[in-house]
């Protein structure tokens, strides 16, 4: 049986966040096709308490790499913690000589660095060289430049970390024997930037979701708990860009909402959108206008889903594919998208429950005909069609492409 070492900065024991569930549906697949799977996630000491796995390491908090000021950095600094510190080093080598692996499959760049110093220092000279594949997210750097805060105090410093991690993405593609991109764009975009493209193989294996089902018993129970019926639904973590996106497409507040009705809110978002400058400036207006309901078990989001009279997709910057996007497809329900959400889903936005809106004002105005009106119609090949964004479907290619990579053994000494 061959064996794959999996090293993530997040553990998978209860995957909740889309890079996790990315994470735990590419390890459920290698699985599957009898891989050997271990996956080790590394983060700092004082997150993720109670959800790590046996393999998984705490670093340190007095490790002098963290620095508070440069949080959006927070993964960048995990690779250095990880690589930089003996004793979090040391862990990490053993694991990785207990695990013996065939191949090394980094989830995003971060933690490179230990990875190159392990080949480097740990190896034993007369043995074969892991494969290393790099199973990318987004193009990392240009999502950092991104987040940059309006008015952050150093951007001198912001922007030498952005290089940072622009250089450390160049070098785990150029080491890389498979690179994975979560869309076909970002693939051809890590392809035209590496310098001997021809030395590794190349795959696309979009985002997705695990099926699911209405139970009407449950959609009926949610909307009663919520008072609410043919609510619009926003559901996401409290990444940025989430947040941004929310503000920017229903600025300048929530009174195009008539009195009762709400944006019912779901994950880690919730809190983080009362916070945004835009909320508080019509707080007054926007608070009614809001359900936040917090992180919510499976079940609840389902029947969530359920219910929505429009799900809401206002996603206007980042990188990689979003997997709400998916979830919302997969549901049927009437779903109201920028096109940026539609990144990587093919013809989507010519799906009849889709409406795509570029403008704040057309996603206002969208959203205002999507309560007023009747919903519109699946259609009769929507059972077939959503398919395509289930993890079966969209993670096939990897599955393909990492049988071959392994079967054929260690292509460099």
């Amino acid at each position: 049986m061959k064996r794959v070492v999996q090293l993530t900065t997040y553990p998978l024991r209860s995957p909740r966040h889309g890079g996790q569930l990315r994470c735990a549906a590419i390890r459920a697949r290698y699985r599957d096709a009898g891989i050997d799977v271990r996956t080790i996630a590394v983060m700092h000491e004082d997150t993720y308490r109670g959800e790590r796995e046996a393999d998984d390491i705490g670093l340190a908090a007095a490790f002098p790499g963290w620095n508070a000021a440069l949080s959006r950095f927070t993964d960048l600094q995990t690779g250095d913690a990880l690589a930089g510190d003996e004793r979090a080093f040391r862990e990490f080598a053993a694991r990785m000589a207990q695990a013996q692996p065939d191949a090394i499959q980094l989830e995003q760049p971060w933690l490179y660095p230990a990875v190159r110093r392990w080949l480097d220092e740990c190896l034993p000279r007369d043995a074969a060289r892991p494969l290393l594949v790099y199973s990318s997210q987004n193009i990392e750097w240009k999502l950092k430049r991104d987040e940059m805060p309006a008015g952050f105090a150093d951007p001198r410093a912001y922007a030498r970390e952005v290089a940072r991690v622009e250089a450390l993405e160049r070098a785990v593609v150029a080491a890389a024997d498979l690179v994975v991109a979560c869309t076909d764009e970002e693939l051809a975009e890590l392809r035209a930037a590496d310098a001997s493209p021809t030395r590794r193989a190349w795959v696309t294996a979009h985002n997705a979701i695990a099926p699911f089902a209405f139970d009407t018993e449950r959609v009926a129970a949610m909307e009663r708990r919520l008072g609410l019926r043919r609510y619009p639904l926003f559901v996401g973590s409290a990444h940025p860009p989430n947040v941004e996106g929310f503000w920017q497409m229903l600025a300048p507040s929530l009174a195009f909402l008539r009195p009762g009705e709400k944006i019912v809110v779901a994950g880690g978002v919730g809190h983080v959108l009362r916070q945004h400058r835009r909320f508080l400036a019509w707080s007054g207006i926007n608070e009614p206008r809001l359900a936040v309901l917090g992180e919510v078990p499976h079940e609840d989001l389902v029947a969530l889903l359920g219910g929505a009279g429009a799900i809401l997709l206002p996603i206007t910057t980042g990188g990689g594919s979003n997997l709400k996007t998916a979830e919302a497809i997969y549901s049927g329900r009437p779903v109201l998208a920028t096109p940026h959400a539609l990144r990587g889903y093919g013809d989507a936005r010519h799906w009849p429950t889709i409406t795509v809106a570029a403008e704040a004002d057309a996603f206002r105005r969208a959203l205002r005909a999507l309560l007023d009106g009747a919903a519109p119609e699946a259609g009769a090949d929507h059972a077939a069609r959503r398919e395509e964004v289930t993890w079966a479907h969209a993670l096939a290619p990897l599955a393909e492409a990492i049988a071959r990579l392994v079967a054929r053994g260690p292509a460099r000494a």
